[in-house]
């Protein structure tokens, strides 16, 4: 394997001599308990070629994600559906205000066990095709962080082919090996879970599959059927679609035998949405934040510690960061006081000093006073704070 990725411009380092190795962590909070297998992929023989692989696919998902919209454009469908934070969630969610009848969440539970390897790069070089022809360059070039389209081969950056890097791919995919239980293993279907290229895969190949959908929809000229995905989005392989009450069925024209959808909710007015708890009361939409962690039979430590080798100035700042989250992702002013109320008394108890708290609240509540302003809030940030905490 080591001969053969020189031809990609790549040698692997001494420490990057060994395969990946099958980890097994176990899932407390089911019941009963589960086990969750990920094959790691740091340090390893195919480590160089998969941070390549991983920015391309970075590259491709933003220039697949302009071409989607400019469609859009014309044809008034939506082609595209990935989102990248809970918040392109929300919003999609404060558009459906007065109009929310249902909300169903979705998930790919074989996603990355399961994926056929033709279908997936059958995808990825439709894709990259695609991209080729819209950006008039056949060359793609790849530096430390991104990758760039090219018309030529240069001399100051590894530039490859798009034949080219459609072999790194097939590659990457059809050469995963993993070592476990004393014996080495190939996996022939799905992608190794712990490498940087993985989330990207998954994504461009399920983007490509949305597309085609829309597209033949479009060009059939059954809009409404396209339209239905107006209120559909997906982060990885948790989708969440409103509106629609027939979107399992709908999802078997869209995506490959290999892959099954299972509904998550079963009440169709209420559902976790990754981390928002979202409930439908005569049509509108009621958000909050959901912390998974709240509802296991055991305590989780998370967050920064003072003692720590995290920079003070750093720790206090994921207090101002969550200040920012619940406000967004909250739709009641006294779900978002609860919320900031059980994290400052979490930070206190590790000794964070209450001043201190209070100045972060006051500084991101006065840089974001806009946002804040869809409720009723005080002119004085800190008698705020302190009636919060009190």
């Amino acid at each position: 394997m080591k001969q053969e990725l020189v031809r990609f411009k790549l040698v692997p380092k001494l420490v990057e001599e060994k395969l990946a190795i099958l980890y097994q962590t176990p899932k407390f909070h089911k019941d009963p308990p589960k086990f969750r297998y990920i094959a790691g992929n740091i340090s390893t023989v195919v480590s160089g070629l998969d941070g390549k692989i991983a920015n391309v696919l970075k590259m491709c998902k933003e220039h697949f994600k302009n071409l989607c919209n400019k469609n859009r454009e014309y044809s008034g469908v939506r082609y595209f559906f990935d989102v990248i934070t809970s918040i392109d969630v929300k919003n999609m969610l404060d558009n459906l205000q007065g109009k929310a009848r249902s909300i169903s969440i979705n998930d790919f539970s074989t996603l990355y066990t399961l994926f056929n390897h033709d279908h997936l790069l059958g995808n990825i070089s439709w894709m990259l095709s695609k991209l080729a022809r819209n950006s008039g360059c056949s060359y793609i070039s790849i530096g430390h962080e991104k990758a760039w389209w090219s018309r030529q081969l240069s001399d100051k950056y590894d530039t490859y082919s798009c034949v080219e890097v459609l072999e790194m791919i097939e590659f990457l995919v059809r050469n995963c090996y993993i070592k476990a239980f004393g014996k080495v293993f190939r996996q022939d279907r799905g992608m190794i879970m712990g490498g940087k290229s993985s989330g990207g895969l998954a994504d461009c190949s399920l983007m490509v599959d949305e597309y085609r959908y829309v597209d033949r929809k479009v060009k059939d000229g059954s809009i409404e059927e396209a339209k239905k995905l107006e209120n559909f989005r997906r982060y990885r392989d948790d989708c969440t679609v409103c509106n629609v009450d027939s979107f399992l069925d709908i999802a078997q024209n869209i995506y490959p035998d290999s892959l099954s959808l299972t509904q998550e909710n079963d009440d169709s007015s209420q559902a976790n949405v990754l981390d928002m708890q979202v409930n439908i009361i005569d049509n509108s939409i009621i958000t909050k934040v959901y912390c998974k962690t709240d509802y296991f039979p055991f305590h989780v430590i998370s967050l920064p510690f003072l003692d720590s080798n995290i920079a003070e100035n750093i720790s206090y700042l994921v207090f101002y960061s969550q200040v920012l989250r619940y406000q967004r992702l909250s739709s009641n002013k006294l779900d978002f006081n609860e919320r900031c109320r059980q994290l400052v008394n979490i930070l206190l108890a590790r000794d964070y000093k209450l001043g201190k708290l209070k100045k972060e609240f006051c500084r991101v509540v006065d840089k974001f006073r806009i946002e804040f302003m869809k409720w009723n809030i005080p002119d004085n940030l800190a008698s705020w704070f302190h009636e919060i905490v009190r």
